[in-house]
């Protein structure tokens, strides 16, 4: 019986101003479906991209991949305006996209799978956590 292949979008700047996150999350990626395909339940095959840090280009290849490619399923992105630059085209093409990076919360679309944090899932435990013990002086840093 032949396994069933699905195609999918891997869409992380490996190159440009977020070359060491983007192979970081690309190399994450790989190794989750060189997992799933070793399970023999279906297999995944990707298309990758490179936007190269460029806004206009997370729109330019996702438009590719969801119109030229028919691929409906993306994983990628990993600031937030990278992701804002793909919405709308998953909106217009019915395509989805799996964005694996912490984000600031109060966004929701129906063609984002958020996977990764917001400020009060990962900042408030923490926040309880200092304030428990009742130090005299504490610090948070960020670079917004």
């Amino acid at each position: 019986m032949r396994m069933p292949e699905y195609r999918i979008g891997l869409l992380f700047s490996t190159s440009g101003p977020y070359a060491a996150l983007g192979r970081s999350a690309l190399d994450g990626a790989l190794l989750a479906l060189d997992e799933v395909n070793a399970t023999g339940a279906l297999r995944l095959a990707a298309e990758v991209a490179d936007p190269r840090g460029i806004p206009v280009e997370y729109e330019r290849c996702a438009a590719e991949m969801v119109t030229r490619q028919g691929i409906s399923h993306i994983v990628g992105g990993i600031t937030s305006w990278s992701r804002k630059d793909m919405i709308p085209v998953l909106e217009r093409h019915g395509g989805l996209l799996w964005y694996p990076c912490p984000y600031e919360g109060f966004e929701t679309s129906d063609h984002v799978v958020y996977l990764g944090a917001c400020p009060n899932q990962h900042l408030l435990p923490l926040i309880d956590h200092v304030a428990a013990r009742a130090p005299e002086r504490a610090f948070l840093v960020g670079s917004n």
